[in-house]
């Protein structure tokens, strides 16, 4: 035989014809980010806030007109409309020290008065906030609803409060729940596009090693061809070449080299032709 059979297994494993194109099953990126922190619609953190602002407002006038009458009556302030906010801050900040202790608040004056300070800037403002500053604007304004002696008006915002938290608490296990089942989702999905990029590998690898021991093949046929009309691989070879002189001349045929190299350069014979064997 003219090739040995070792000699396709070996020449399938060594080379590949074909080159791999990116597959685009093979590009990964993680889709799965952290939930950003929850932001309150404006549609809802505005009514929400004007709310506190204004029955903020009220208990702050409700106190001073007993404990701060004097106070109204030289700025003119004859109902909670005519005060906003920030200015009870102010005017409180002035008399902080003789606030009574109340018992049950533990939030010391000065950062409650701040803290409606806040509130009101985000209200007049349009300032965007989360719910987490959604819900401390509530605790604080109950604190001094407490500190101020208006226990109706606290137990309003109280109410208010637990229903916020309730649908804080709600929203916060659908996103952990959501969260989880993503994450099920895509590492079941990353499992399976592992096994596709190895089918892939794999059905390429196969593809060139069937390629290559088919062309080989093919030229072993072609070899057999000629062998079959009693003509070999050398005395072609001189044909072509006496050929060659014949038309050009002995200097041209001769000028970069031998004839055989002339007529069939290296590489197109080692491209074209499988390495020849000796006969069993």
């Amino acid at each position: 035989m003219l090739l040995r059979d070792g000699a396709f297994a070996a020449a399938a494993q060594a080379e590949t014809s074909f080159s791999q194109p990116p597959s685009i099953l093979s590009t990964k990126k993680s889709v799965l980010t952290a939930f950003p922190v929850h932001q309150v619609p404006f549609t809802v953190q505005y009514p929400i806030l004007v709310f506190l602002q204004r029955i903020l407002e009220i208990i702050c006038f409700d106190y001073s007109s007993i404990a701060m009458a004097e106070v109204l009556k030289i700025m003119g302030w004859e109902c909670a409309e005519a005060v906003e906010l920030n200015r009870w801050k102010d005017e409180f900040l002035k008399k902080w020290e003789v606030f009574p202790i109340v018992e049950n608040n533990k939030q010391p004056i000065g950062r409650l008065l701040k803290s409606i300070g806040y509130l009101r800037h985000a209200a007049v403002h349009r300032v965007q906030v989360n719910l987490e500053d959604l819900d401390q604007f509530f605790q604080d304004a109950k604190a001094l609803a407490l500190q101020l002696g208006d226990e109706g008006k606290m137990e309003k915002l109280s109410q208010l409060s637990q229903a916020l938290q309730a649908i804080i608490t709600e929203l916060q296990s659908q996103r952990n729940s959501l969260k989880l089942t993503t994450e099920e989702t895509l590492w079941a999905l990353a499992v399976q596009r592992e096994c596709l990029d190895g089918l892939e590998a794999a059905t390429i690898t196969d593809m060139n090693m069937k390629d290559r021991v088919y062309r080989y093949a093919a030229w072993r046929n072609v070899e057999k061809a000629i062998a079959s009309c009693g003509v070999s691989f050398p005395a072609i070879l001189n044909i072509a070449a006496e050929s060659k002189a014949l038309t050009s001349g002995p200097d041209k045929a001769s000028a970069n080299g031998s004839d055989f190299d002339d007529i069939y350069d290296v590489s197109d014979r080692e491209d074209s032709f499988p390495k020849r064997h000796m006969l069993d």
